[in-house]
């Protein structure tokens, strides 16, 4: 039995297969096939059975992969210790909401790379959905992400802080009060997001459906820089962050009958995953 069995055991749980698990290491499947063959030997157990084209843990392999994670995070944590102090490597992907990485994490991010300068950081943008598979399927290793309200196992949703919900627009619209406040007006306005997945836009869509009100045509722009330049010469959309413009005077929020709300945000895991160091110092930021 060694380390690397171990770690092959653990990678195709979390990958899902014998290939995933030989893409990460960088081996051939017939390798990764091996060891594994010799760890069954060596116990004398059954590991993985095959369900249709899926391989799926024994009872035994269970209990195997629990004790596994167990020697594994030791070792990370034994290897990571230098002069008492740790000293963190590796790689740290990280998946996370556009809004939320430009106003929020920016020094989150730049304050760990200062204390881990060895973790090369690697962040992927999506909305609360892509980002919730991107978990799931164990390509970042955790997530901060608006909380879409419904994570099974094994995803892992942790309450971080929330965010207000509004509709923000130039200030040169012409709006009437009544406009958002009472059913079945049509405001001359288009609603503008980043992605029509996301959750502030969907949320703000059922709020315009339930009263009946119809606005212009919706537009997605995939630059946030674009809409704001959208936003100042005469177009809105729902926003939780934009202090700054609206500091500025440039951005003034639409008065709506919509009720104040904040969403959730979230650190989504996949518990599938091993925890290691640089994850929970990262997470200590």
């Amino acid at each position: 039995m060694n380390l690397l069995s171990l770690s092959l055991l653990e990678a195709i749980v979390r990958t899902g297969s014998y290939s995933g698990a030989a893409k990460e290491k960088n081996f051939s499947v017939a390798k990764v096939s091996f060891h594994i063959n010799n760890l069954q030997d060596e116990l004398n157990l059954i590991l993985f059975e095959k369900v249709g084209r899926q391989m799926r843990l024994t009872k035994d392999g269970e209990k195997v992969l629990e004790e596994a994670r167990k020697i594994l995070e030791a070792t990370e944590k034994i290897s990571s210790m230098k002069g008492g102090s740790p000293r963190l490597t590796g790689n740290l992907g990280i998946a996370v909401n556009e809004t939320l990485l430009q106003y929020r994490l920016v020094n989150v991010i730049n304050n760990f790379r200062q204390m881990a300068p060895d973790v090369t950081i690697k962040v992927e943008l999506g909305t609360a959905y892509s980002i919730k598979d991107m978990v799931l399927r164990s390509e970042v290793d955790l997530a901060v992400s608006f909380n879409m309200g419904s994570y099974e196992s094994p995803l892992t949703a942790l309450p971080l802080c929330s965010e207000e919900l509004g509709l923000f627009g130039s200030p040169r619209l012409k709006i009437e009060k009544e406009q958002f406040f009472l059913p079945n007006h049509c405001p001359n306005l288009n609603l503008l997001t980043w992605n029509f997945t996301s959750g502030p836009f969907r949320f703000f869509k059922r709020f315009l459906d339930k009263r009946g009100i119809c606005m212009g045509k919706d537009m997605q722009v995939s630059s946030r820089n674009i809409i704001n330049t959208f936003l100042e010469s005469g177009s809105c959309l729902p926003k939780v962050s934009v202090e700054r413009e609206v500091e500025e005077g440039r951005i003034c929020e639409i008065q709506t009958a919509l009720p104040k709300i904040d969403l959730g945000v979230i650190l989504l895991k996949n518990s599938t995953m091993l925890s290691l160091p640089r994850h929970r110092y990262f997470l200590s930021w």
